[in-house]
């Protein structure tokens, strides 16, 4: 399959091959690899759409850097406590490099878009409506949380927002930060350890 050019073919094909992986490993049945013949900043309508006008796609937030997806929803108690420490990973790590991106499942958007207000959320968010995002990655149940290279990678998946988490997080980082002082060498898929 052609899976584009630069980095956001790459990520794509990272997301993709993960998909299939799971799949034969038993991590979650996966409905099918993402349509690879679209540049992650397509509108392609199985990608979370941008809760917040005016931003921009989930693919191209997260090309070439080390991302943490938190998927959640409004109705999860669950989550709402695990909300708050996303906010703080993100105000932690964002200055290293870190994206952290949030991923409403389910419908509501309207509710989801008050609940961040709220909340303080200030990351970016996505709705992913029909869950066509979530079910390919296994994260229909919430909240989960996903660390991706950045190759797109899945390294990393949790329930929640625990050392493990922060353990792959940081040796992401670190990872890029000692493969280049300026811009990591995106290409070079990294060992998926505990996708």
């Amino acid at each position: 399959m052609n899976m584009g050019h630069g980095v956001a073919g790459r990520v794509l094909q990272g997301l993709a091959t993960v998909a299939c992986v799971g799949t034969i490993v038993g991590c979650h049945p996966m409905v099918q690899p993402m349509n690879v013949e679209a540049d992650l900043g397509a509108t392609d309508s199985s990608w979370p759409q941008p809760l917040r006008p005016g931003d921009p796609s989930l693919g191209t937030r997260i090309a070439g850097h080390v991302a943490v997806l938190d998927f959640w929803a409004t109705w999860c108690e669950p989550c709402r406590e695990t909300i708050p420490k996303v906010i703080r990973l993100a105000d932690a790590y964002g200055p290293e490099g870190l994206v952290v991106v949030g991923v409403h499942v389910g419908r509501g958007s309207e509710s989801a878009t008050a609940f961040a207000e709220d909340a303080g959320i200030q990351y970016p968010l996505y709705t992913d409506e029909d869950y066509a995002f979530s079910d390919r990655f296994g994260a229909r149940s919430v909240p989960t949380v996903l660390v991706v290279a950045p190759n797109g990678s899945i390294v990393h998946r949790s329930r929640e927002l625990d050392a493990e988490v922060l353990a792959a997080i940081r040796e992401q980082l670190t990872h890029v930060k000692n493969t280049d002082t300026g811009a990591a060498d995106k290409s070079t898929p990294i060992s998926p350890g505990g996708a």
